[in-house]
């Protein structure tokens, strides 16, 4: 008996009303979503912040690889309604929908942690982009969806390569996408040498 094959491509059941509901197919490639939904599943319990212009395709991937535990804060800027996003955040409680500016949202939950950022656009500023790495626990993941003009994403890009806190890969076959995760605090490892020679000098004292 053959074993059942599974579409790892498939699309998440909400994205498809989406699409019933705009009656047309969204932009994101499936295997952009898809490695997006890996990715929120691999942090259990975690806490999911999406910037940009409140892009709901990429929140259906995001919400689809989430357990029921996760939470996805989408932050749409002041000018978008709620309603126009296309998910409702009284039908799912993971998500919650803020309506600030980048800046000001960030500044206010800077006690915060988080696991997960996916920017649904190039962020506007290097400081934005710096301020919300600082928000990152230690091996959280921040993906860039490119949407913005070209000189603007080789600026992320090197600014994003030259950014030691950070380990990034730029996947340039899956359409411009740049995938950032925060490196673990390194504490200085002591050389075996060093110490054998430190211990052998406490013991000719």
């Amino acid at each position: 008996m053959m074993a059942k094959t599974v579409d790892m491509f498939r699309s998440p059941s909400l994205l498809e009303r989406l699409e019933r509901d705009a009656n047309e197919s969204v932009g994101l490639p499936n295997d952009i979503g898809a490695l997006v939904r890996v990715l929120a599943a691999s942090k259990v319990g975690a806490i999911a912040m999406q910037l940009g212009i409140g892009n709901s395709e990429v929140a259906a991937w995001l919400l689809d690889g989430m357990d029921i535990t996760s939470r996805l804060i989408m932050l749409i800027g002041p000018e978008v309604m709620p309603a126009q996003v296309g998910i409702d955040q009284n039908e799912d409680i993971r998500v919650a929908i803020h309506c600030q500016t980048a800046m000001e949202f960030m500044e206010d939950i800077k006690a915060h942690r988080f696991h997960l950022i996916v920017y649904d656009t190039l962020p506007s500023s290097n400081e934005e982009l710096a301020t919300a790495i600082g928000l990152l626990d230690e091996g959280g993941i921040v993906i860039l969806l490119n949407s913005g003009p070209e000189i603007r994403w080789t600026d992320v890009l090197t600014w994003l390569s030259s950014d030691r806190r950070m380990h990034s890969a730029n996947v340039m076959n899956m359409g411009k996408v740049i995938f950032s995760v925060r490196r673990p605090h390194q504490m200085k490892t002591i050389r075996r040498g060093a110490r054998r020679a430190r211990i052998k000098r406490a013991q000719q004292q």
